[in-house]
């Protein structure tokens, strides 16, 4: 495994493009009311580019959810339902 999958692996995968396709809008569209690139989303969206604070609140704010909505624990399913089961 090489260093940059590596490092790949250690980030947290992102919901943007999941909330962008709720929210009825394209690349063009977040890239223009965010003041960016649509390069930019989209490296935003594939992962390949670490988002700051300050782009994940913009893009909470955007989408009209929690920063913490933006992102999904890297866990498999039959663990996540281990979790709610646990909590019933």
């Amino acid at each position: 495994m090489t260093t940059q999958e590596q490092g790949h692996q250690s980030r947290p995968k992102n919901r943007l493009r999941e909330q962008r396709r709720r929210s009825r809008l394209s690349q063009d569209d977040v890239a223009r009311l965010l003041g960016i690139s649509v390069a930019a989303v989209s490296r935003h969206e594939s992962g390949h580019h670490g988002l700051s604070r300050a782009f994940v609140i913009r893009y909470a704010k955007l989408f009209k959810v929690t920063a913490a909505e933006l992102y999904v624990e890297l866990v498999s399913d039959d663990e996540a339902n281990n979790a709610a089961s646990l909590d019933n």
